[in-house]
This record gives C-alpha cells, sequence and structure tokens, in this order.
C-alpha cells in the first residue's frame, strides 16, 4: 500500500504537517494525520485476511516543521498493531526549502 504519501489520496495528503493543514479531525496531532491511513490499513487487512501488506511511510521531512522520527514510531507502532507486515521507509522532498541532515549515521539494510 503506496500510503502515507500523496497517492492515492491526494485531498488528504500526508501525515506531514507540511502537506496535511486540516482543521477538523484529520489535522493537527500525528495521530488525527495518521487517523484516516490508519483506517485504510484496516480496511484493506479486513478485507485480505492473512496477505502482507506493505505501507510506505515518510520518517523525515528534513523541515523544523515537519514530519519527525518520532512522529513516524507513533505511526509505525500503529501500523503494527493492525498487522502491516512491513515498512518501506523515505524521507525528504515533501517541501523546496528542506536541510537533510548530511552527517547523520548511513544506515543500510537488506
Amino acid at each position: 500500500m503506496y500510503r502515507l504519501y500523496e497517492w492515492p489520496v491526494p485531498s488528504l495528503q500526508s501525515a506531514s504537517s507540511l502537506t496535511n493543514r486540516r482543521k477538523d479531525s484529520y489535522g493537527g496531532s500525528i495521530s488525527n494525520r495518521a487517523k484516516f491511513h490508519l483506517a485504510v490499513v484496516e480496511s484493506i487487512k479486513n478485507v485480505s485476511g492473512n496477505t502482507p501488506l506493505i505501507v510506505k511511510l515518510g520518517v523525515e521531512d528534513w523541515h523544523p516543521h515537519g514530519i519527525r522520527p518520532e512522529d513516524a514510531l507513533y505511526v509505525a507502532t500503529q501500523l503494527k498493531a493492525l498487522g502491516v507486515a512491513m515498512i518501506d521507509v523515505s524521507t525528504g522532498n515533501v517541501v523546496p526549502d528542506q536541510i537533510p541532515d548530511l552527517n547523520r549515521p548511513r544506515v543500510w539494510v537488506i
């Protein structure tokens, strides 16, 4: 499931506060911003049963007001509780003024 990105539901955008500026119960806190996405995952799991589900999750926007690793940890924990088999992690490319931390440790998972 290519979710917590801007596709396939661009009107809700992502879990990032940089792009999700909603003022209703789907905006604001990370639990609210992730609410719709988690409901979609739950619905898919209810229909697909034991079929493994992979979710793509942006974990860092490289912007002071964007999604942070602790936000992503919250979402990942919720996804695990829903039975998601794997999370495909990515970062950045949300806004043009992102500032990647080029001194961060490099981690490769194979």
